[in-house]
């Protein structure tokens, strides 16, 4: 899969069931048969402008 498709599934995850931490964004991911670890799951989030919010999940703040 490439990272701009990996990405869109991300952001939507976020919008619709914010997960409460990484390791829930990636059992999420992999239940959707999408394989990411947790340091590209950083990466991508960091790029993404995906910050935590109050301490119980991400959201994604930029639009792309």
């Amino acid at each position: 899969m490439d990272k701009r498709r990996r990405r869109d599934i991300i952001r939507e995850l976020l919008e619709s069931d914010p997960p409460s931490n990484q390791r829930e964004l990636v059992e999420m991911l992999t239940a959707l048969g999408i394989e990411a670890d947790q340091s590209t799951l950083s990466r991508d989030l960091r790029e993404m402008g995906a910050v935590r919010m109050r301490a119980v999940s991400y959201t994604h703040l930029r639009a792309h």
